[in-house]
């Protein structure tokens, strides 16, 4: 009777721990499912960036505020003279007028052949600041200069009442506004990324400024085509020689020296 005791008491033991060892597996099994599948997932929805490159030969310098950093970081508040597709980045959050202009004057404009701006979106929808720093920066680039009008707001997401005061759409349209009116007579090239994003691109939710996904790598990659476009426009060719290599030329007023 003790022997058929001892043998039950080993036997709910044995039980036990093989229900022990039974739960293990299948909450290690159900992890590393979850984890591939987790995986899966965040790598399915990750976008490439355009493979297209400027002519390395031709010096381009971008400048922006967070819209730029969002580009290329959802975890980053500042850029700073990072390439990407033979651009040069300057972008930081909350940038204004100011920093564009200490920005310009660090880098040196002299060291660049084209000098795109995407600014505008923290200055409330006033253009006129900009006017005549434009004027003079389009000068010292021989006309190498190239205006982004600044995305939309979604004025339905908007998060809080700064946000609808000074950031709702119509500030956006109205500093476009005045940059596009000054663009057309001073014959400065322009990049129309407000119908772009207000087409093509979704805002955050109770923030209705910036975008999703972030990084917003769509944007990125259409803007680098736009900047290619106007790179051949403005000239900086590329020319066959004899071995068939291909030689970068710029035009001789802008040879940097």
């Amino acid at each position: 009777m003790m022997k058929n005791f001892v043998i039950s008491k080993f036997k709910d033991k044995f039980a036990i721990l093989l229900s022990f060892i039974l739960c293990a597996c299948l909450l290690t099994a159900s992890d590393a499912n979850f984890a591939i599948s987790a995986k899966a997932s965040k790598e399915s929805s990750v976008k490439n960036y355009i493979e297209n490159c400027i002519d390395e030969n031709v010096k381009v310098l971008f400048i922006g505020d967070s819209r730029t950093v969002d580009m290329f970081y959802a975890d980053k508040s500042e850029i700073k003279g990072k390439v990407y597709n033979n651009i040069t980045v300057y972008a930081k959050d909350g940038a204004t007028f100011g920093y564009m202009k200490n920005t310009l004057k660090k880098v040196n404009v002299k060291n660049y052949d084209v000098i795109v701006s995407w600014m505008g979106a923290n200055d409330h929808g006033n253009f006129d600041k900009y006017s005549s720093y434009y004027k003079k920066l389009n000068k010292k680039t021989h006309g190498h200069l190239v205006l982004c009008t600044i995305g939309y707001s979604d004025n339905s997401k908007l998060g809080d009442l700064g946000d609808c005061l000074y950031y709702n759409d119509g500030i956006m349209q109205n500093f476009n506004k005045g940059l596009n009116k000054w663009a057309k007579k001073n014959h400065v090239e322009t990049i129309n990324l407000y119908s772009y994003t207000k087409k093509h691109v979704t805002a955050r939710s109770n923030n209705g400024v910036h975008y999703v996904p972030s990084p917003t790598v769509d944007l990125w990659n259409y803007t680098v085509k736009q900047i290619i476009k106007k790179v051949g426009e403005f000239g900086f060719t590329t020319e066959e020689e004899p071995d068939g290599t291909g030689v970068p030329k710029v035009p001789e007023e802008k040879v940097i020296q």
